[in-house]
């Protein structure tokens, strides 16, 4: 038989287990995906719009899409920074 008591410290113990278990504050990654838009402007021709959220001012040249080898580029690529939009 259990006494009031003893059954009232396991509640405690259980209570402590459970708080000191939690974290103090949950963190987790800004999801910001890129978008790429291909379009075909001749047969076999492309044109690649590569466009990446910004998330702190553009000080560096932003990371750049990887083509196939087989793949060329035909001028250098425009790179810019648009408005924000939604």
């Amino acid at each position: 038989m259990m006494t009031g008591r003893r059954a009232g410290g396991g509640a405690v113990l259980i209570a402590l287990l459970t708080v000191l278990t939690l974290p103090a504050t949950s963190r987790a990654d800004e999801l910001r995906p890129g978008y790429m838009e291909l379009t075909e402007s001749d047969p076999g021709e492309w044109r690649v719009a590569w466009k990446l959220p910004l998330t702190s001012l553009p000080d560096a040249r932003p990371p750049a899409p990887v083509f196939p080898a087989s793949c060329r580029l035909q001028s250098d690529p425009d790179i810019s920074v648009l408005q924000m939009a939604v």
